[in-house]
């Protein structure tokens, strides 16, 4: 039981060192990302075990290393999302958090039996087939069925992406899932590999110190790409899901600045018809879909077209009690309120000088 408490030791240590430094540099945003970055660290540490044939690391790094695995995809949903700003609605954000928790008590079998937990690590370091993995699977079952969940996890997260209409830099967004893909594709080619016959434990090294590297050159892009500007990208998806009537999320997508300008001056349910050409009923039926009242579907309209204008440097000339006036806001304080309701992050006036 040594190597179980040593462990979970090792494991918090890591975790809170990393959620302290992502908290440090971007608040909760993108603390998700520096999770991914521990477990694969963890994962590092598992093939170096058995690279150097440590038993001493290998009994603390081994019981871990598939649950924390199975985290991976949940903390590349869960950072797009935070740069995204939007909470994930699909139902691949709950089978996420299952995945853990049943890899978990597999684990658990594992450590509970100091016997069994032996017996595996020996087994690892001669390179002979596991004689017992875990109670509800084998280790071969459950990295097929992580690497196949994370590869229709990524792409079905790419085409949300792809719809969010996000104004920052591609990368920021796609980098993570992007890393996700590459290290699922290169895992099961390992896996088969290994299947065939064909030792791949140096090539699972080779893989996860690419990805290290990869995730530690993303990292520090994101380092560079200053904290402040974070606050200044937007997506579509920030303030509506997706509806089934195309012709109001067409409108609602592509709309520019100067119609919603218009809007603004006589913000009404008839100008709305009038402008966007949308018969008033499938605009009901529209806000009863997404949730929304009236006041707050204005509020976004609102809050996205002062986030746009923020973006090309509106308060360089102007200020935002002047905002606030422009877009139907009776003050700054009311504005402010508005901004971090639906945003979620409070009005920051440095980030948009």
């Amino acid at each position: 039981m040594i190597a179980d408490a040593s462990g979970l030791i090792l494991i918090a240590v890591l975790l809170a060192a990393s959620l302290g430094f992502g908290l440090y540099h971007f608040s909760k945003q993108l603390a998700w990302l520096y999770i991914y970055i521990v477990i694969v660290l963890i994962v590092v540490l598992f093939q170096v075990a058995i690279s150097l044939q440590s038993r001493s690391l290998l009994n603390v790094v081994y019981p871990w290393g598939l649950p924390f695995l199975f985290l991976l995809p949940a903390c590349v949903e869960l950072c797009s999302s935070a740069i995204l700003r939007v909470k994930s609605e699909s139902w691949i954000y709950y089978v996420l958090f299952l995945m853990p928790i049943f890899s978990l008590v597999s684990a658990y079998s594992i450590v509970a039996d100091p016997i069994w937990l032996r017996t595996n690590v020996e087994s690892i370091l001669s390179g002979r087939p596991l004689e017992a993995e875990h109670r509800f699977n084998s280790m071969l079952g459950s990295m097929t069925y992580l690497i196949a969940f994370s590869i229709i996890h990524v792409a079905v997260l790419l085409t949300r992406i792809q719809k969010a209409r996000f104004t920052g830099p591609r990368w920021l967004v796609l980098g993570l899932p992007g890393i996700q893909m590459v290290f699922s594709v290169l895992t099961m080619c390992a896996l088969i590999l290994s299947l065939s016959g064909i030792p791949s434990g140096q090539l699972m090294l080779i893989i996860t110190t690419l990805i290290s590297a990869l995730i530690f050159s993303f990292t520090f892009g994101i380092v560079r790409f200053e904290g402040s500007k974070l606050s200044g990208v937007i997506s579509n998806s920030m303030f509506f899901n997706s509806t089934s009537d195309s012709g109001i999320e067409t409108w609602l997508a592509e709309v520019d600045q100067d119609a919603v300008a218009v809007l603004l001056k006589e913000f009404t349910k008839s100008q709305l018809e009038k402008l966007s050409a949308i018969e008033i009923s499938r605009w009901d039926v529209f806000w009863n879909e997404q949730r929304l009242s009236w006041p707050e579907f204005k509020n976004r309209i609102r809050i996205r077209y002062a986030l746009q204008e923020l973006n090309h440097g509106y308060l360089e000339t102007r200020t935002v009690e002047a905002l606030s006036q422009e877009i139907g806001f009776q003050s700054r304080k009311s504005f402010y309120t508005a901004f971090e309701s639906v945003s979620g992050t409070k009005f920051v006036r440095e980030a948009y000088n």
